[in-house]
């Protein structure tokens, strides 16, 4: 169980990093900052999904995201996005 929270932290820390730099971005051009957090949620719901199709394509063996990793991932996207919109 430890690795399946491992892989899905990873992927959270990476989808998060992208939509703070998008957040930050969008917020010193414009000074506006629309509410992503269903948008982010969804984003990682289908990269989880992408990367779980490439690497089937590839035919690299690798187990599929569970449930409780999903949730996961799209917690700590919303998380780090909902940081990136307060600050």
């Amino acid at each position: 169980m430890k690795h399946a929270n491992v892989k899905g932290l990873v992927a959270s820390i990476v989808i998060g990093v992208i939509y703070n730099i998008m957040v930050m971005k969008l917020a010193l051009k414009t000074g506006l900052v629309p509410n992503f957090n269903i948008c982010a949620a969804l984003v990682g719901f289908v990269f989880v999904k992408t990367w779980t199709m490439l690497l089937a394509k590839t035919r690299f063996v690798s187990k599929p995201f569970i449930k409780q990793e999903n949730t996961l991932i799209q917690t700590c996207v919303v998380a780090c996005y909902s940081l990136a919109f307060a600050c």
